[in-house]
C-alpha cells in the first residue's frame, strides 16, 4: 500500500482509480462498506483502489475547541486500510485553506488530478466550504458516483459520534460491534507507583493517549499486544481510590506473565467492562477482587468469539 501526503503532486500517477472519499475518522463498519465497495469496483475494472482521507480531523484546523477525540490513531488507521486491500492512501493534512475551497472547485481538482473511474461515498458524505457539497454535487460536476447507504446496528445508524459516546461511557462491547473490532489504545509503558506489585498483581502503566477517546473509569477484560503476540489482560482505568487516588491512569495487568515492559509500546483492545472502579476497605479486599477480575477476564477471553475482532 502506497501512502501520499500531498495530493496536488499526484496528476497522472494512477491508472483507472476508484476513489473512496471520506474523513474515515473511526474506520467503523460503515466506512468499511464504502471502502469495500471501492475495492470491489477497482478489481472489476482492473484499476486501483484509492482512499482519499485526512491526516487530521477537519475541525482541528477550523475549530480546534470542537474537534472530537480520535477513535483510531493514524498508525492503526493505516494498518486497517492495508488489511482492507487498499492500494493507495492519500492521507492529506486538512488546512484552513482547504476548508475555504468550494465544493465544485474540489470536484474539478479531483477530476483533473485523479481522473477517477468511480467515486464511492456514504450517503451522508459532505464536503467543501460550509459542508455544502453532497453526493449530488459530485454527480453534477461530472464525476461517476456510487453512493453507499448508511449501515445500522440494532436500529441505530453507525457513526463515529455514537461510537465515541459508547467508548466514553464504557460500552466497549457495543462500540466493537460498530467498529468491527474492539476499541484500542496504544502508549508507552511508564514507571508507576508499583502498588499492584505489592498486591501480587504487577501492572504496566500505559502512557496517557492524549487526543484519543478513553473508556470510562472501571475495570476491563482486554487483550494486550506486544512482541507480536496477544495476551489476556485486566485493565484498570481510574484514580486508584483505595489508595487515596493518584491521578487518572491506565494500568494493565497481564495474568501469568512476568517481565519488564518499561519504555515499550503496548496496544490494548478493550473487550468488556467488568465493573466500575471501587474503593475497598483494605488491601486484602482489593487483592481478592483483582483475583476475581483476572478469573473472569481469562474465562471471557478464552472464548473464540472474542478473537474474531483482533488485528
Amino acid at each position: 500500500m502506497l501512502i501520499f501526503n500531498n495530493w496536488p503532486t499526484l496528476a497522472g500517477h494512477f491508472a483507472n482509480p476508484v476513489v473512496a472519499l471520506g474523513t474515515f475518522d473511526g474506520l467503523h463498519i460503515g466506512h468499511q462498506a464504502v471502502i469495500g465497495e471501492a475495492v470491489g469496483r477497482a478489481r472489476q475494472l482492473g484499476g486501483q483502489t484509492v482512499v482519499f482521507t485526512f491526516a487530521n480531523h477537519p475541525l482541528s484546523a477550523v475549530n480546534p475547541t470542537q474537534c472530537p477525540l480520535r477513535v483510531v490513531g493514524d498508525g492503526d488507521k493505516m494498518i486497517l486500510l492495508r488489511r482492507l486491500a487498499v492500494d493507495i492512501v492519500l492521507n492529506i493534512p486538512f488546512t484552513a485553506e482547504m476548508y475555504q475551497m468550494a465544493a465544485p472547485a474540489f470536484c474539478r481538482e479531483l477530476r483533473q488530478l485523479l481522473a477517477p473511474a468511480a467515486v464511492v461515498v456514504g450517503e451522508n458524505f459532505t464536503f467543501g466550504r460550509g459542508a455544502r457539497g453532497t453526493p449530488y454535487t459530485l454527480l453534477a460536476e461530472g464525476l461517476p458516483v456510487v453512493v453507499r447507504p448508511s449501515v445500522t446496528v440494532d436500529g441505530r445508524v453507525v457513526s463515529s459520534t455514537l461510537i465515541r459516546r459508547m467508548i466514553a461511557t464504557g460500552q466497549v462491547e457495543q462500540a466493537a460491534r460498530m467498529l468491527g473490532r474492539p476499541p484500542v489504545l496504544r502508549g508507552r509503558v511508564q514507571a508507576g507507583n508499583r502498588i499492584g506489585r505489592t498486591l501480587g498483581f504487577p501492572t504496566a502503566n500505559l502512557g496517557w493517549p492524549f487526543g484519543c477517546v478513553v473508556p470510562e473509569d472501571g475495570v476491563y477484560a482486554a487483550l494486550a499486544a506486544f512482541d507480536q503476540r496477544l495476551r489476556p489482560a485486566v485493565v484498570n482505568i481510574g484514580c486508584n481510590p483505595t489508595f487515596a487516588g493518584s491521578g487518572r491512569r491506565i494500568e494493565v495487568h497481564l495474568p501469568g506473565w512476568q517481565g519488564n515492559l518499561y519504555g515499550r509500546e503496548l496496544a490494548v483492545w478493550f473487550c468488556r467492562r467488568l465493573r466500575p472502579e471501587i474503593r475497598f476497605a483494605d488491601r486484602r479486599q482489593l487483592a481478592a477482587q483483582i483475583s476475581e477480575d483476572c478469573r473472569q477476564a481469562i474465562q471471557l477471553l478464552s472464548d473464540d468469539c472474542c478473537r474474531q475482532f483482533w488485528l
